[in-house]
């Protein structure tokens, strides 16, 4: 009964497919903030990032979480306490969600993953962008330029009847090709590649359908999941970028309207 109850829960209706683009547009206008807070912080020693506001103090994840909570609460949104703030080298574990007292710093990767949940409806978003404040070095602007590539890959290739499978190792194919490794094959790496490239979003964040290798069923039309490809060197940080989609006969609908941009 389970099985069937998450398999009907990959199509969405229409009204479901607005719910979450409402709740996507509330995320686009909340990270733009933080965005251009990071943008707008002098750089003092050590590559700090000093607001200019707020009685010069140094930006902290904690203080851009709880930037994110207030606003999110205000537009009666939730968060999870693990969204991932994540600056430099740290944030090569996609997974490091960041400590509330870690300094963000200039010229390093910043990997913003932000899924807000709408408290009335329910019905969850997710999206994630990596900025730099400052000058990003070639390793991480490679890294970026790779990432970008291959998510527009892979949203390109998106329809229903494709496997989840067959996008993912389009995803692979990309890097691979770059010249960086992945873990498919069930290859152990330390850099590169290090997770699955996609998941269903709705009322869970992480449901059915996945994009990773396993996936060997066809995509449904009207599924939404999220496009999450990421590179990660544990000497330099993390690259990641996410859109979330919505999945049709002919292609797929990008429910995400945010730029992307890596230097602010």
């Amino acid at each position: 009964m389970f099985d069937v109850v998450e398999k009907a829960r990959e199509t969405k209706e229409p009204e479901e497919i607005r719910e979450i683009i409402k709740v996507q547009r509330i995320n686009e206008k909340v990270l733009t903030e933080v965005i251009s807070l990071i943008a707008n912080c002098e750089i003092g020693p050590n590559k700090i990032l000093i607001q200019k506001a707020n009685g010069k103090k140094p930006l902290t994840v904690g203080e851009l979480k709880t930037l994110m909570g207030r606003r999110f609460l205000d537009s009666w949104c939730a968060i999870e306490e693990d969204i991932i703030v994540a600056c430099g080298s740290p944030s090569a574990d996609p997974h490091f969600h960041g400590n509330m007292g870690d300094k963000i710093r200039a010229d390093q990767p910043i990997v913003l993953d932000i899924y807000p949940r709408s408290i009335e409806k329910r019905y969850w978003a997710d999206m994630t962008r990596t900025v730099v404040r400052g000058k990003a070095s070639d390793v991480v602007r490679r890294m970026f330029d790779v990432v970008l590539e291959a998510k527009n890959t892979c949203i390109d290739a998106l329809c229903a009847g494709a496997l989840g499978s067959e996008i993912y190792d389009l995803c692979c194919d990309v890097f691979e090709k770059a010249g960086y490794d992945t873990y498919r094959g069930g290859k152990k790496i330390e850099k590169g590649l290090t997770h699955s490239l996609g998941h269903g979003v709705g009322l869970e964040i992480h449901e059915n359908p996945t994009m990773s290798e396993f996936n060997k069923n066809p995509l449904d039309e009207h599924s939404v999941v999220s496009v999450e490809p990421g590179l990660y060197d544990p000497k330099v940080g993390g690259v990641r970028i996410e859109d979330i989609v919505e999945v049709t006969k002919k292609g797929c609908n990008n429910l995400t309207e945010m730029p992307i941009v890596l230097e602010i």
